[in-house]
């Protein structure tokens, strides 16, 4: 009896929780998921591919050649040679031309054929007789013509300086012959000189006078001609100036520079 109630009481004790354990159990998460497995696989191939390009992968350079430019020839022991002789045409790479301005004959040979130049460095030198020779007679004339200009302004401040000392001399005589006809004035009124005294100094003083006036008119109208003349000298020399260079110049056409 007493084995048969403890029974019982295990069995009754633990009847409830069964039922709750059936009711209630923990269901498992499968570890191995489609997901799961298709990132892992995807993350193999990956390694894969980076392990087989660094260390199985070639990766020379390729060169693609049409088959009929390839020359297939047998491999033959002989004499080593550090290069192969190949008969060629070598093209320049860039091809320049250059125009004389200026023709003639060669004068000189600066830079020789393959020589490294810089702009402005000379490569050789012409020569044109009859070039040379119309530069130097247009060079002479020009020369010439210069000379003339400043002749022309040279003499036109010389009728400057002379009109001047004409003016002074008249102012000179002025001072002199002023004051002598104020002092034969005051003695010819006092009867002490004679009259044809006092006509003449009275004569010479008013010619001085008039004299001053019309010189000095004069002085101004060909000062306002003078400046105008010097202005265009002076213009006409500096276009001869500007020519005689551009002459000059002509002579560079002949020297060939880079």
């Amino acid at each position: 009896m007493a084995i048969v109630k403890s029974i019982e009481r295990r069995y009754a004790f633990c009847d409830e929780p069964m039922e709750q354990s059936v009711m209630d159990r923990k269901i498992k998460k499968k570890k191995w998921t489609v997901k799961r497995i298709a990132t892992y696989g995807g993350i193999a191939l990956f390694a894969g591919f980076v392990l087989y390009q660094l260390i199985w992968a070639d990766r020379r350079s390729r060169l693609r050649v049409d088959r009929d430019k390839i020359t297939i020839s047998e491999v033959r022991r002989g004499i080593f040679q550090e290069f192969i002789p190949q008969t060629g045409i070598v093209e320049p790479s860039r091809t320049v031309v250059l125009d004389a301005v200026e023709g003639g004959t060669i004068k000189r040979v600066v830079a020789e054929s393959g020589q490294m130049l810089k702009k402005g460095d000379v490569i050789l030198e012409l020569s044109n007789l009859d070039r040379e020779l119309s530069v130097l007679s247009q060079e002479a004339a020009f020369n010439e013509s210069i000379t003339r200009i400043r002749d022309t302004r040279l003499n036109i401040t010389r009728n400057d300086l002379e009109q001047q000392n004409q003016l002074a001399l008249i102012d000179n005589q002025l001072a002199i012959y002023g004051p002598q006809y104020e002092r034969q004035k005051e003695l010819y009124a006092k009867k002490l000189i004679s009259k044809q005294e006092f006509e003449q100094t009275e004569a010479n003083y008013f010619y001085n006078l008039e004299r001053r006036k019309i010189t000095y008119e004069a002085y101004k109208l060909d000062s306002i001609s003078r400046i105008r003349q010097i202005r265009e000298l002076n213009a006409a020399e500096e276009r001869m100036k500007e020519s005689l260079e551009g002459v000059g110049k002509i002579l560079d056409n002949l020297i060939i520079r880079a």
